[in-house]
């Protein structure tokens, strides 16, 4: 088994966290693969490749100045087909092991892995949740724009030894001399300027000075304003000001969102405590088929050890009296509406709700396309087995009046009070 991970794994990523802990699981299961097979319990071999950019693959920066940015600073290289596959044989020729390959300056690259030891660590403002009303005028604009544009590049001559007149709004910060370590060190100055939380991936997405201006002023202008002391506030203003978001949006505390309950159905596990508490053991709740008593309804030979998955128990076993449902069409439901009726509702007691007409409660739905309608062989109602049908069930027997939604994504729910 060879598993295709990134270097962004143990990198990170530039502006895709969820691509960088992807990645990071898919190396995890691997070494968690190595221990299963050194217990008896698997056998093979495992491999764990963590790629580099390669030089005509299709993920990656698909921006050209920002795959320049970020291969140039670190001293890395594209990885070119004819090294990769030659790499893969030798990985391949040899016993169970991790590789990550960087392609670039040794000295560079090898500093780049070293670095990851010492975090940089960049002051984060405490979080202040204020209604202010600003009069911003386009010159106060255009004043601000000038005095963040000579701010940025004062801070770039002196990391950098290059005199202000000779940086451009429009020249790739790399051209400039910038690596990894100084883009952290820009970072890191910013940050402590203006007293905001800027990262090194900020240059990754607007890697010229230019777009680093924009950028900086359409995320965080108040801030920037009240640093340069550009923003003018009135008592007459500000009071109407707070008088139409509190009609609109209400307090404060209506604008948070809150996680009140939680409800979930596992492969070995009834509910979220028990899913807990398997993770707390250690134990995995995929099983081999063979261990079921019966798989198919028509009395089918069952599949060999060698096919895995984790099952949800009881999902046959449904009220369908409490929700109103009538034995025939309970017969013909996709389970996966059994289940998310039964999850709901016991996500709404964990909340300590009660679905009445003074919530305005919005249903939506995460799910992938089933094939239960194939299974039944066009037996039943349209509303027994049609994914749509998956939001409005819930909704239609609670007499919900907030918003309705189901999207064929990754398998999830939620309530929204």
């Amino acid at each position: 088994m060879c598993y295709f991970s990134s270097s962004s794994a143990i990198l990170g990523d530039f502006g895709s966290c969820d691509y960088a802990i992807g990645n990071r699981y898919q190396m995890a299961y691997g070494h968690y693969r190595e221990q299963r097979v050194a217990a008896g319990d698997l056998s093979g071999q495992t491999w764990v490749v963590n790629w580099p950019l390669w030089t005509s693959g299709g993920m990656g920066h698909s921006q050209a100045q920002s795959r320049k940015l970020y291969l140039q600073s670190s001293g890395q290289e594209g990885l070119s087909n004819e090294a990769g596959l030659e790499v893969f044989a030798e990985l391949l020729a040899g016993p169970s092991v991790q590789r990550l390959i960087l392609v670039g300056e040794r000295e560079r690259t090898e500093q780049i892995v070293k670095a990851l030891e010492q975090p940089i660590k960049i002051p984060v403002q405490e979080a202040k949740e204020q209604v202010r009303s600003l009069i911003v005028d386009d010159e106060q604009e255009e004043a601000l724009a000038l005095a963040l544009d000579k701010a940025l590049k004062r801070q770039v001559s002196e990391l950098l030894k290059i005199p202000d007149s000779e940086l451009e709004d429009d020249e790739n910060l790399v051209d400039y001399g910038f690596d990894s370590l100084g883009l952290a060190s820009f970072a890191e100055r910013l940050s402590v300027l203006y007293q905001l939380d800027i990262t090194p991936a900020v240059f990754f997405s607007h890697s010229n000075l230019g777009l680093l201006r924009k950028h900086l002023i359409s995320s965080y202008g108040e801030q920037l304003r009240a640093h340069y002391g550009l923003g003018v506030e009135t008592t007459a203003q500000t009071k109407l000001t707070r008088d139409v978001v509190t009609k609109h949006t209400g307090s404060q505390e209506d604008e948070c969102l809150v996680i009140t309950g939680m409800s979930g159905r596992f492969g070995k596990a009834q509910n979220v405590s028990d899913l807990w508490q398997l993770l707390a053991e250690g134990e995995s709740s995929v099983t081999s088929l063979a261990q079921r008593r019966q798989i198919l309804d028509d009395g089918g030979a069952i599949p060999s050890s060698g096919w895995r998955c984790s099952v949800i128990e009881g999902e046959r076993a449904f009220d369908n009296v409490f929700f109103d449902i009538s034995p025939r069409e309970a017969q013909w439901m996709d389970p996966r509406q059994r289940v998310l009726l039964e999850a709901a509702w016991h996500c709404l007691e964990d909340a300590g709700l009660v679905a009445d007409e003074r919530h305005k409660i919005g249903m939506f739905i995460g799910v992938e396309q089933g094939d239960y309608q194939l299974l039944t062989r066009g037996g039943g109602s349209i509303t027994a087995n049609h994914d749509g049908v998956l939001a409005s069930r819930l909704a239609y027997f609670l007499n919900l009046s907030g918003p309705v939604m189901a999207l064929n994504t990754a398998c999830s729910s939620g309530l929204v009070a």
